[in-house]
This record gives structure tokens, C-alpha cells and sequence, in this order.
């Protein structure tokens, strides 16, 4: 005869509902969502580079898309020394500096 189908397994614990966070947080997080979302491209490119090159430049697409998002200005500095070659590594410098600083900002908003 037919067997019963075997009972399901007990639901999985639900996580705990998510913090609410304040406004300062939840900027923080909204801005890293739309980063994401609109620097896609070059963080699949950045997942999937091969050789030495092309993750150097992968990186340094999704550099300068991040900091099109965060730092406008060091974002359009760095863009004009690599036209000029000029002040390249300087002005990359400066822009992850302010890459790195909205990030590290934004983590101390969680400790």
C-alpha cells in the first residue's frame, strides 16, 4: 500500500527579529546598499579577475565606483591625475583614504 509521506521536519528556529537601529546606523546601512547595488558590476568583475592585471584594475574600478558614492570630489580628483599622469598614486591614495574613513565611520556607529 501507499506509505504516508514522512512528517515534515519542525520548523527551524526564526532568527531573532533584527535590531532596531538608529538613524545614524540605518544611513550607514542604506548608503552601503545603494553602493552595492550600483557598483555591482565591478564587485562581480573584482569576484571573477584573473591575472595580476586585470585584479589590479578590477580593484581600482570598484575603488573609484565606491568612491563616486562616498567621496565625489577625490573620486573626480583621482579620475583627472589618470587622465593627466599626474599625482596618480597620490590621489588614489587620498580617495581610499576617504574610502576607507566613510567605512571605518560607519563601523564605529555599531560598536
Amino acid at each position: 500500500g501507499m506509505r504516508a509521506p514522512p512528517p515534515p521536519p519542525p520548523p527551524a528556529q526564526a532568527p531573532p527579529p533584527p535590531k532596531e537601529w538608529n538613524k545614524a546606523q540605518q544611513r550607514f546601512l542604506d548608503s552601503m546598499r545603494r553602493i552595492e547595488s550600483s557598483c555591482q558590476a565591478q564587485i562581480q568583475a573584482l569576484k571573477g579577475c584573473a591575472g595580476e592585471e586585470g585584479c589590479q584594475r578590477a580593484t581600482l574600478a570598484k575603488d573609484v565606483c565606491f568612491a563616486e558614492a562616498v567621496c565625489p570630489k577625490d573620486a573626480a580628483a583621482f579620475i583627472r591625475a589618470l587622465e593627466k599622469g599626474v599625482d596618480m598614486e597620490g590621489a588614489y591614495d587620498r580617495m581610499l583614504e576617504c574610502n576607507h574613513r566613510f567605512k571605518t565611520d560607519g563601523e564605529r556607529l555599531f560598536t
